[in-house]
């Protein structure tokens, strides 16, 4: 297949943004289930390096910084990936001050 370009240059205009927002509430067949909240106070140099890492391991959590000041950071664990998240974490604690908060439990 060859790539053909736009007979006429693409717009984005308001209108159509209203029309996407349908999407956004979407229903699928596999709606997403439960999370484990998992609360960590870390170094605050290393909040973007362990974002980075998190992003790495896709779709075994979440990573949300809380409070950037205080370097307080979440993490959405995706049910079944406990254990690779604490196996992470252990292994991230060797080399970054990382303090659990505690567990929020489940969140969506």
């Amino acid at each position: 297949m060859v790539f053909q370009p736009a007979a006429e240059p693409l717009i984005f205009i308001a209108s159509q943004a209203k029309s996407m927002l349908k999407y956004k509430n979407m229903k699928t067949n596999n709606p997403p289930t439960a999370t484990r909240l998992q609360l960590y106070r870390v170094d605050k140099k290393a909040v973007y390096f362990i974002r980075f890492i998190f992003e790495a391991y896709d779709g075994i959590a979440m990573f949300e910084t809380i409070d950037p000041c205080a370097a307080s950071i979440a993490l959405h664990v995706a049910p079944g990936c406990e254990s690779d998240v604490a196996a992470l974490i252990s292994d991230l604690k060797r080399d970054y001050r990382i303090e659990p908060v505690g567990e929020a439990g489940d969140a969506v």
